[in-house]
């Protein structure tokens, strides 16, 4: 699944907590804090990446 988390990613992360036999989340293009990310991580949720997010310095570090 491929939840839409632009500006939500607290609640989307909250919905996903609580429905971890969904499937496999890919948040797409994510912005979230590194708090969030870490979150992200330890929920399983995988991450897709554009050439520009590569581009940023945070970008960079958040694929890192």
């Amino acid at each position: 699944m491929s939840p839409h988390n632009r500006r939500a990613i607290t609640p989307v992360l909250d919905e996903l907590e609580g429905h971890r036999a969904a499937g496999t989340p890919i948040l797409h293009w994510f912005a979230g804090s590194g708090r969030e990310l870490e979150r992200a991580i330890s929920l399983d949720c995988w991450f897709s990446v554009g050439l520009l997010m590569l581009r940023a310095a945070k970008g960079r570090a958040r694929v890192e």
